[in-house]
């Protein structure tokens, strides 16, 4: 199963951790494509956020700064300790999930809302607007006020 329209897309930006197993053959694979970019283990992946329309995402903490940033995310897990995560913010129309890759297959569902999103620009900056009420970024900002305050 392909990506929804993979060639609809300017740029797609792949991202893998440092023990990412399979970067070597998703670059292998699909390193040819002009339009597909391949990196590692990035420091400044803030960066890449600032300049995505939208984005796809393990459920963990990264969730919580795509949603500080505003960029509509489609989240799926693959351990279970992103379950929580990604399923409260389905319950909270934030985030939409696509599923456990350790359970199901999830290419379709993540093609059903790269469609959704391609198609409606008003549902992006709705998405977009509701995460940033969400998560508003400033929160290392009241830790540290906080701290100061003891």
């Amino acid at each position: 199963m392909r990506l929804y329209e993979r060639d609809n897309f300017l740029r797609i930006e792949v991202i893998c951790g440092v023990y990412n197993q399979n970067y070597d053959s998703l670059k292998e694979q699909y390193g040819n494509e002009k339009r597909i970019f391949f990196h590692k283990a990035v420091d400044n992946i803030e960066r890449y956020m600032q300049e995505a329309d939208i984005a796809i995402s393990a459920g963990g903490t990264t969730l919580y700064e795509l949603c500080a940033l505003g960029v509509p995310t489609i989240s799926y897990a693959f351990v279970d300790n992103q379950l929580d995560n990604v399923k409260q913010f389905q319950a909270d129309n934030t985030i939409d999930y696509a599923g456990d890759v350790r359970e199901e297959k999830i290419v379709d569902k993540i093609n059903m809302y790269l469609k959704e999103y391609m198609n409606d620009m008003e549902l992006r900056k709705k998405k977009s607007l509701q995460m940033q009420r969400f998560i508003d970024g400033k929160g290392a900002e009241r830790i540290a006020e906080a701290l100061i305050a003891l």
